[in-house]
């Protein structure tokens, strides 16, 4: 999992040795490095493979035991190498979204959220949402009405860093139209994940489902608002 104490993304692999990184840490810089690495290798090694619903293409991920740490990512293209350190795993638990807690599912146009966010995360200005049929997000400079959506649960009021929601957006691997955001409380963990219908759900049953299954497969993005 990752976090810089707003952020939180949690994502899950069966592998053998994985258990040698646990408790390990990573700089969000080499991370950013790393990220923009393997972007260019996918569109170099294998341009069109999301397209085509191929298979990942594997890494090599390899880690030192002795001092100091080192943790090695090997592809076709490149080796990259960062140092790593012990640190106290972050506690997570406490933010992440129980399903029986999940008031609020409002599935939404993910072009339509983005573009609502990267002029307020330029200025760089809070996002008032007033989630609801539209979706109103303002600020003190900007406001944006979404329509195209499908909203379960009572309407509710949030504050959100901009910046944050947009970096949780461009990071999700989206082959729809849509993005769903679940929501506890309007002080609570905001659960953000890629919509896997090409459609948006018509029933609440059809819109709860994803979100669940999401919480239960641990391969999960969450924003924390801001107190308002």
């Amino acid at each position: 999992f990752a976090t810089e104490g707003h952020m939180l993304a949690m994502a899950s692999i069966s592998t053998p040795e994985a258990a040698a990184l646990d408790g390990q840490s990573i700089a969000y810089p080499s991370l950013v490095r790393l990220h923009k690495l393997l972007q260019e290798y996918e569109k170099t090694v294998r341009p069109g493979r999301r397209a085509r619903k191929d298979t990942a293409p594997p890494l090599l991920i390899q880690t030192a035991t002795g001092d100091p740490g080192r943790l090695a990512v090997a592809t076709e293209l490149f080796t990259f190498i960062a140092s790593r350190a012990p640190v106290k795993p972050a506690s997570f638990d406490a933010v992440l979204a129980k399903a029986s807690n999940v008031t609020t599912v409002c599935i939404m146009n993910a072009a339509e959220l983005l573009d609502a966010m990267k002029p307020l995360a330029a200025a760089k200005e809070t996002a008032d949402f007033k989630v609801d049929s539209p979706l109103e997000i303002t600020s003190s400079t900007f406001s944006f009405t979404l329509r195209d959506l499908f909203l379960d649960g009572p309407p509710l009021a949030t504050r959100i860093n901009a910046t944050f929601m947009r970096n949780a957006l461009e990071g999700l691997q989206v082959d729809g139209p849509y993005v769903a955001l679940a929501f506890t409380t309007q002080d609570g963990p905001i659960l953000v994940l890629a919509w896997p219908d090409p459609a948006l759900p018509k029933t609440r049953r059809d819109a709860r489902g994803p979100v669940l299954a999401a919480l239960e497969s641990q391969n999960i993005t969450i924003v924390m608002p801001m107190r308002r």
